[in-house]
């Protein structure tokens, strides 16, 4: 499961107060469904499971109303047959004329990871995955966004297993925003 250290998130909170981009970290809780098969059969879905994420995006320095950047996340359902998911995606969003809407669309390769009921003890389906998701943030205050939905899904299959993932959720985005330059 990919995890960030703590000098590469200063390093990245470095880069973006100098840059001026942004930089924003964001909590999430969802409902989430992990599936599994083998040998080319169709998924089996767990059932739907509460879950929980976290995450960091960077958006690139531009003064338009789309925007685009990276996004790393992490997601865990820490039931006994939900999974957990990590992704690093393309992320575009835009950002409307007075009006505090902040959509958004996302894709990229990750993994999951489902917990498989077994005879013996559970088991997992680790497999590479891509990711596709979308949602839609709300500005609540000037560094702090109210995520209020957010969906989305990642699938891996081999020649021999295969696992996915869909969620539905919502959560909170804290913006930490650059300094802008002054004029004298």
């Amino acid at each position: 499961m990919p995890r960030i250290s703590l000098p590469a998130l200063l390093t990245l909170i470095v880069f973006a107060s100098t840059a001026r981009a942004q930089f924003s970290i964001y909590g999430t809780v969802a409902a989430t469904d992990y599936g599994y098969a083998f040998n080319s059969g169709g998924l089996t879905y767990n059932g739907d499971y509460l879950g929980l994420g976290g995450g960091l995006t960077y958006i690139f320095p531009r003064d338009r109303r789309l925007t685009l950047g990276i996004d790393l996340r992490d997601y865990v359902t820490p039931a006994a047959r939900g999974g957990n998911t990590g992704v690093v995606s393309f992320r575009i969003g835009v950002v409307p004329h007075k009006v505090p809407l902040r959509p958004y669309f996302q894709i990229g390769p990750g993994y999951v990871s489902a917990k498989v009921p077994a005879v013996v003890g559970p088991q997992t389906v680790d497999i590479a995955a891509v990711s596709i998701g979308g949602g839609l943030d709300i500005r609540v205050a000037r560094h702090i966004d109210l995520r209020v939905i957010e969906i989305e899904s990642t699938a891996g299959v081999s020649a021999t297993q295969s696992a996915g993932t869909a969620s539905f959720g919502t959560g909170v985005v804290y913006h930490l925003q650059a300094a802008r330059p002054t004029n004298p």
